[in-house]
């Protein structure tokens, strides 16, 4: 099965996500915080399948799976309080970094605040290969380092990681 577009949470309430070929959108939702942070990796949940149209590509608890194949991926999360922070793509199979986000802060000093981590890029995969999204950040923050709630007791989304297969 192929979609065309599906639409997804956004900052701003929906926004359509237009998909040209196979998509896999995973995330973490929860209620609450996004958790505590610790400095160095830290590994992101994910436990929320949105949408999966690519054959062979299967969530697993804060690890995801794709087989053999050439993937284009998009993904964010949000880092509180815990100063140079950045993502990264861990190939589990090969205990090796597949792709490096862009590097962020998230000042500590003074007032709170926060920042989200991006990753963007393409990676080609020979064999089934397992995957985490880590987060690597230089100072620990407890209860909500990987994400304040925004309140309202509801489910809020504290990593979004969309793949398209090439």
């Amino acid at each position: 099965m192929t979609l065309s577009a599906i639409r997804v949470a956004s900052g701003q309430g929906l926004r359509q996500l237009e998909l040209v070929g196979e998509g896999f959108l995973i995330q973490d939702r929860k209620a609450g915080t996004g958790g505590s942070s610790s400095v160095g990796a830290n590994t992101r949940d994910l436990n929320t399948e949105v949408v999966n149209t690519i054959s062979g590509a299967v969530l697993g608890t804060d690890q995801f799976t794709l087989a053999i194949g050439t993937y284009e991926i998009t993904a964010k999360a949000p880092c509180h309080n815990g100063e140079r922070n950045r993502l990264y793509l861990y190939n589990v199979t090969d205990a090796a970094e597949e792709l490096v986000g862009v590097s962020c802060w998230s000042n500590t000093a003074g007032t709170a605040s926060g920042a989200t981590a991006w990753l963007d890029g393409r990676f080609t995969i020979a064999g089934t290969k397992t995957f985490e999204i880590r987060h690597d950040i230089a100072k620990a923050k407890t209860t909500n380092g990987l994400g304040v709630s925004p309140g309202g007791g509801v489910s809020h989304v504290f990593t979004s990681v969309f793949i398209r297969k090439v």
